[in-house]
C-alpha cells in the first residue's frame, strides 16, 4: 500500500515572508530527515496579466499550473509536499 504525503500550504497576504518560512521550514524538516517536496508560487511565473490588470485567463493560468506542480510533487513520494501560496486545496 502506497502512503500519502502530508500536503501542507502556507497562504497569506504579497510580500509578507511566505517564501522564507517555507524555505526555512523545508531545511529545518530536511535536517531532522523529513523527506520535503517544495512546491513554488506558480503566479510567479504567470505570462499574462497580474494584480489590478488580472484575466479571468490569468487566474485559470495560475490554477492550473499550480495544480500541475502540486500532483507533481506529490507524485514525488516524500513524506511532505509543501506548498508556498496555493489556489487549490
Amino acid at each position: 500500500m502506497t502512503r500519502s504525503a502530508v500536503k501542507a500550504a502556507i497562504i497569506g497576504a504579497y510580500s509578507t515572508g511566505k517564501t522564507s518560512l517555507v524555505t526555512r521550514l523545508a531545511a529545518t524538516l530536511t535536517n531532522q530527515g523529513v523527506t520535503v517536496a517544495l512546491v513554488d508560487d506558480a503566479a510567479r511565473d504567470c505570462p499574462l496579466p497580474l494584480n489590478r490588470a488580472q484575466t479571468l485567463d490569468s487566474s485559470a493560468w495560475i490554477i492550473g499550473e499550480q495544480i500541475r506542480r502540486e500532483s507533481a510533487a506529490c507524485a514525488l513520494g516524500r513524506q511532505l509536499v509543501l506548498i508556498d501560496r496555493t489556489p487549490s486545496t
